[in-house]
């Protein structure tokens, strides 16, 4: 017997059994839908009922009849039968613009049919007919039975496939359960959601309740950030020299009180320490920030200076420039375009050409233009703009006037006040800039 044509011979007779056990189990664990299928598909309410029992038997037996050797052949063939029979009801339901579900392996996967559904069994008759035409002409190796020509070797590496595939098998029907309790679990969500179910509760109270009191009132318009902790709790005694880093940092605009008491741990809904809470004018101003990260994260967003707005006296603001020379902003005395910039942004970069032409062209005694951008010196340098240029990497500065993102600009007055909004975008960039110091472009000849 030719040793490789008979492994492959064995495995098509082995994929076909998985297959067909697989797709019977499953209808028979789930008979309303088969008999919806069948329905589906054209058959009689009368007869919906035993097809449902019929079909997945009529399965089973071709697994099973594919396993011996002696009964291989008559295996291969009653399934090419069923699939000539699903590939011509299919056919049927799409010529006539119908896509009910194929159901084909039960609750595992149930999908409307379509070609590709058509390609599958067609490939599984496929290996049907190879199954007949090689047995005929080496003969069908042995797994069960005596039917089988195969020696003790072929027999072991047999058994080593069909574990093998079986394995495989097993592993494919895990993933398509795991997705259909997937599907599931939204379908559920959703019907929580139209039924109005109570949404899953997070630890901590919400956010705009009234903060309980307790021996430190937390109700008054000082911004409060509640620090729990417990004793002998490792990572809350690792914060507390951070704690009252803060506590000395941000004295007067942030108050930072550590609570250990149980029963206000119990008012704020604290499950887990370290924990942290934001009140602000006697409300809970945060969700509750549970372990270390977030409670930085909740200390940097409660001491973060309030963007500027149009009117607002700009604080002094040092930045670098690209030799590394000290920038003071804002420049007094006249009008100030503060160009937020990003090397990188590939909207930037199509706006360039026309910036640097305002800056070519614009009226030095009117406005001028600092650009704050990120990246290295060099890269900042090949942009070739002729206005100051100043480092920025973390953003701050842009935060600061409320700049969302790159480009974007704000105007500052010959007082230092903010004049404008922040202006997003290459085009009202580009207005703002024109707006500050008017620029005509030169009409070209053609």
């Amino acid at each position: 017997m030719n040793f490789p044509m008979a492994l492959l011979l064995l495995a098509a007779r082995v994929v076909l059994a998985i297959v067909f056990a697989v797709a019977g189990f499953a209808k028979l664990a789930n008979p309303k839908g088969t008999r919806a299928m069948a329905k589906d598909f054209g058959v009689s309410d009368a007869l919906a009922g035993p097809f449902a029992v019929l079909l997945p038997i009529a399965e089973l037996l071709c697994a099973v009849l594919l396993l011996p050797a002696s009964t291989a052949r008559m295996g291969a063939m009653a399934t090419i039968a069923l699939l000539a029979i699903f590939i011509f009801g299919i056919s049927v339901s799409l010529a006539r613009g119908k896509r009910p579900d194929c159901n084909c392996f039960g609750q595992i996967q149930s999908a409307p049919i379509g070609a590709s559904t058509i390609v599958r069994n067609v490939v599984l008759a496929a290996l049907g007919v190879f199954v007949i035409v090689q047995g005929d002409a080496i003969g069908q190796p042995g797994i069960l039975g005596s039917g089988g020509r195969s020696d003790d070797s072929s027999l072991s590496v047999a058994l080593f496939l069909i574990v093998a595939l079986t394995a495989a098998g097993a592993m494919f029907m895990t993933y398509l359960l795991l997705r259909q309790n997937g599907r599931l679990a939204l379908r559920i969500e959703a019907l929580e959601a139209r039924l109005g179910a109570e949404p899953v509760k997070h630890p901590g109270l919400p956010v705009d309740t009234p903060a309980p009191k307790f021996s430190v009132d937390p109700a008054g318009a000082e911004q409060v950030l509640l620090f729990f902790k417990n004793p002998g709790c490792s990572a809350c005694d690792a914060m507390l020299p951070e704690v009252e880093d803060w506590q000395r940092q941000h004295q007067g605009q942030l108050r930072i009180v550590t609570v250990e008491d149980r029963d206000v741990h119990e008012a704020y809904l604290v499950d887990a320490t370290p924990s942290a809470v934001l009140v602000n004018e006697g409300r809970v101003a945060s969700p509750l920030a549970t372990g270390a990260d977030a409670i930085r994260e909740l200390v940097k967003d409660a001491t973060r200076p309030k963007p500027y707005v149009k009117g607002d006296l700009v604080a002094p603001l040092a930045l670098q420039d690209l030799d590394d020379r000290t920038v003071d902003l804002p420049m007094l005395g006249r009008k100030t375009v503060l160009l937020f910039w990003s090397p990188t942004c590939g909207f930037c970069i199509s706006a360039l050409d026309d910036v640097k032409w305002w800056e070519r062209h614009r009226d030095p005694e009117l406005a001028d233009m600092v650009v704050i951008t990120s990246g290295d010196a060099a890269g900042n340098r090949a942009q070739g703009f002729q206005s100051r240029v100043v480092l920025d990497q973390d953003f701050a500065a842009g935060n600061r006037f409320g700049a969302a993102g790159t480009p974007s600009a704000v105007l500052i007055d010959e007082h230092g006040r903010v004049g404008s909004d922040v202006a997003v975008g290459a085009p009202e960039v580009l207005a703002l800039a024109g707006s500050a110091s008017p620029a005509r472009r030169p009409a070209t000849v053609s």
